[in-house]
């Protein structure tokens, strides 16, 4: 998820700039990232109800974060976390599914079959349509509600799209939010494909890439 435009100019400087997340942080980032992605329509489809979101979407938060730690490339603001971008760099920018079960397997007695069979289909089909050349792939972005629209999505965002730049290199995501596209183009991303997810049962989605821009 993307907080929606920029309301508040200079809200984001105040905050200081990106840090990398580091382990104290992943709690409270997880926290954040579960109340922004509360309402994003592809994790109504995995957990249509509200009893099952709330136990399960803070599981799928933390084992985000757990995912991407190894990287070292997982960015927040402020003293507590205002929320996380998690990026996955060049080279290892797939996600290994075999992690992804490791992460999941103390938990996943929690997960409902469906539940547990959309969210696997879901991350296979989204895995294939990565670009072919190295990228940096966005995995998850999201930002506290009450801190959007501060134009902290793209504070966050800014470290490694500028070592992107620099190094001559794409930058890749997925978005499940119509909402979310213009905030996206706004930096530089272009939509690559525009359809509905799990073969066409789940919600709209968005591809998405970015061309390195000329440094000046």
């Amino acid at each position: 998820m993307a907080e929606p435009e920029i309301h508040a100019p200079g809200a984001a400087a105040r905050v200081a700039a990106p840090r990398k997340l580091v382990p104290e942080d992943r709690e409270a980032a997880a926290q954040a990232l579960f109340r922004a992605f509360w309402d994003d329509p592809l994790i109504g489809y995995y957990f249509p109800g509200e009893g099952l979101r709330r136990s399960l979407l803070p599981l799928l938060m933390r084992g985000a974060i757990k995912l991407a730690a190894p990287y070292g490339e997982s960015f927040t603001a402020g003293p507590a976390p205002v929320g996380g971008a998690l990026w996955l760099p060049p080279g290892r920018s797939k996600v290994p599914l075999p992690s992804v079960l490791r992460i999941m397997l103390p938990d996943v007695w929690r997960w409902r079959p469906r539940a547990l069979r959309r969210f696997l289909a879901v991350m296979d089909e989204l895995d294939k349509k990565h670009p072919k050349q190295d990228h940096w792939y966005l995995m998850l972005l999201g930002i506290d509600p009450p801190r959007q629209g501060q134009g902290l999505g793209g504070l966050l965002m800014s470290d490694a799209l500028g070592r992107a730049d620099r190094d001559g290199l794409g930058a890749y995501l997925e978005t499940h939010k119509a909402r979310n596209v213009p905030f996206y183009e706004k930096h530089g991303f272009a939509v690559v494909e525009h359809f509905r997810c799990d073969g066409g049962r789940g919600p709209e989605s968005w591809t998405m890439h970015r061309t390195p821009r000329a440094r000046v």
